[in-house]
Order: C-alpha cells, then sequence, then structure tokens
C-alpha cells in the first residue's frame, strides 16, 4: 500500500476514535515503529489534532473525534458518480432544498482539468431519460425525517385523518410514496406524498425496529392479498419498465410470473395496472382481481361505445 493510501486509511480508522496507541496503528497496517511515528507526524499536518500522552500505557488523545477525511476517487469511480448523478435530473426539486445544479457544480468544481474533459464528452454523447417528478411534494423532508427518527405523524389524506407511523418511500412513475403503519387501522398503506396535507406530531407508543427485524414488512401485517400473473415474454420489457416494489418477476421458457401483493384498498389501482399488459397475460389470480379488470374493461368499453353512439346521431 502506497504512503497516499495509508495515510488516507488512518483518518479512516481515526475518525472515530478517542484515543488509540501507537502499536494499534503498527498492527492494522503493518508498518514499523518508525513508520507508525512519521505517519502521526503527516497526519498532524493534515488536521488531525492528536496530544500525545509519555509512558508504556500512554498513546495518543484524538482531540476532533469525528474527523472527517477527505474522500478520493478512482477515474472509473467518476465515471459512475456522474452516471449517479444523471439520475437525480427528474428530482425537482430534490429532498431539504437541494438542487441538482449545485450537486453538479460542486462535483464538477472538485474534477481535474483532464477529468472535466472526459465528463463534458460523456455529456455531449450520453442522452438520459428520467421520470420528472409531476407534482409538488412540500412535506418530503417532513416524512424523511420521521422515517430517519423512526417517529409518528398523522395528516389528512382523500379527506380523512390518518394516524401513521412512517416506514419506507419510494419514487415511481415520477411520484414519491410513503408506505406507512396505518396505526388506526392496524395495517400497511401506500400514500402518494404529493397527496398528504397538514403532516403534524402524533404521539403514539408505535414503534419500528428495522435493524432487528429481516422479515418483509407484508409478511408482518395482516390484510395484504397475494397476487400472480403470468405473462408472455414479449411483456417483460414493458413490466422492467413500470415495476413497483412490491413485485417481483420469475422468467421461466416463454412466460414470465410476476408475484407480489397488495391492500384491498389498491384493488382497483392493481387491475388498471395490469391492464396495460392487454393480451399478453396469460393468467390472474385472486379472482378478485381478474373479475375487478373485467369490470374496468366493460366500463371502458360501454364508455367507449356511448362515445360512438353520440357520434352518429
Amino acid at each position: 500500500m502506497s504512503k497516499t493510501n495509508r495515510i488516507h486509511d488512518m483518518l479512516y480508522y481515526l475518525k472515530d476514535k478517542k484515543h488509540f496507541q501507537l502499536n494499534d496503528l503498527m498492527v492494522t497496517f503493518n508498518i514499523s515503529k518508525s513508520t507508525a511515528l512519521r505517519d502521526i507526524t503527516k497526519l498532524e499536518e493534515l488536521g488531525a489534532a492528536l496530544v500525545s500522552h509519555p509512558g508504556k500505557h500512554g498513546g495518543y488523545t484524538v482531540v476532533n473525534s469525528n474527523i472527517t477525511p477527505p474522500v478520493y476517487f478512482s477515474s472509473s469511480e467518476i465515471i459512475a458518480i456522474f452516471f449517479a448523478i444523471q439520475s437525480l435530473k427528474g428530482f425537482k426539486p430534490l429532498p431539504f432544498n437541494t438542487e441538482y445544479q449545485s450537486i453538479t457544480n460542486k462535483y464538477r468544481q472538485r474534477l481535474s482539468a483532464s477529468e472535466l474533459h472526459t465528463i463534458s464528452k460523456l455529456e455531449a454523447r450520453f442522452s438520459f431519460s428520467m421520470d420528472t417528478m409531476q407534482a409538488d411534494t412540500p412535506h418530503l423532508d417532513f416524512l424523511i425525517n420521521h422515517i430517519l427518527h423512526n417517529s409518528n405523524c398523522s395528516f389528512t389524506y382523500k379527506d380523512s385523518l390518518r394516524n401513521v407511523h412512517p416506514l419506507t418511500m419510494s419514487s415511481t412513475k415520477g411520484f414519491w410514496y410513503l408506505q406507512a403503519f396505518d396505526i388506526d387501522m392496524n395495517y400497511i398503506k401506500t400514500f402518494r406524498v404529493d397527496k398528504i396535507i397538514n403532516p403534524v406530531e402524533f404521539a403514539h407508543d408505535f414503534t419500528y425496529d428495522f435493524a432487528s427485524n429481516s422479515i418483509p414488512l407484508h409478511q408482518q401485517f395482516q390484510r395484504t392479498i397475494p397476487f400472480s400473473v403470468s405473462i408472455k415474454s414479449d411483456a417483460i420489457d414493458r413490466y422492467k419498465r413500470d415495476a413497483f416494489p412490491n413485485m417481483t418477476l420469475t422468467e421461466c421458457g416463454n412466460t414470465a410470473h410476476i408475484n407480489g401483493y397488495y391492500h384491498p384498498d389498491e384493488l382497483e389501482f392493481m387491475s388498471e395496472y395490469f391492464l396495460k399488459f392487454h393480451t399478453s397475460i396469460i393468467a390472474i389470480q385472486p379472482d378478485d382481481l381478474l373479475n375487478t379488470m373485467i369490470a374496468l374493461v366493460q366500463q371502458q368499453s360501454n364508455h367507449l361505445q356511448g362515445l360512438t353512439s353520440s357520434s352518429l346521431t
């Protein structure tokens, strides 16, 4: 390992430590005592505030604990970050009032001339099509903070008051979706974030510990309905473009199986989703999902026939 990389790794090694001994560096980085002493001098030059304590059990105290070392990226990582940043274009604004252009400017300012030239070539030769956010989400920061702090909140949604424990959030087809446990209804519900009104704090003892619970959310709470829809292989690309987090795809020869779950009040939404597959559908379970799809098709057919009849009279 080069000295530069070793010093960089030492900064990370010390960033959360309050005390260490010289032998800790010697063992961790497989270096001699003299090299460790020289490295400590270099660390201090880079801003690490270290206080030496003489004696057999002395060692060093890190005065400014939580050191934030500089981050270095390889040329391949710089290109990968460029592609990752492009995916942020559709998020306007980003959470916590962060703007895409601000992130891009800071990224470019830290590139060397040759790296900047490479990125400029990529920008000229690659185009990116992203789902643009379709609605304002003024309460996005509020909800994210409640997810991070594992706390409860209340808000109005479709003219009803909901007391919930926010769990996860996702972005699909230009909209933000919140998955939360409805404390009063006792099941998990998905809410479109731009439809949430007047969120406020809600004092309740319900909690969910992600760190100690590896069971998928929908398996822990009741009232979710499993579904299975088989499609022809020519519809796999369509699925991959429009899949939701509650779905998985299993390919099997010339067919594929979409499996997942939904809540009872999402039945019509799921029916409308699967109607997009048209004649590529081979089988549908459960029957409620199939029957709702049939009813929706009949409603649409009646509506279109009415338009035709009225245009002829």
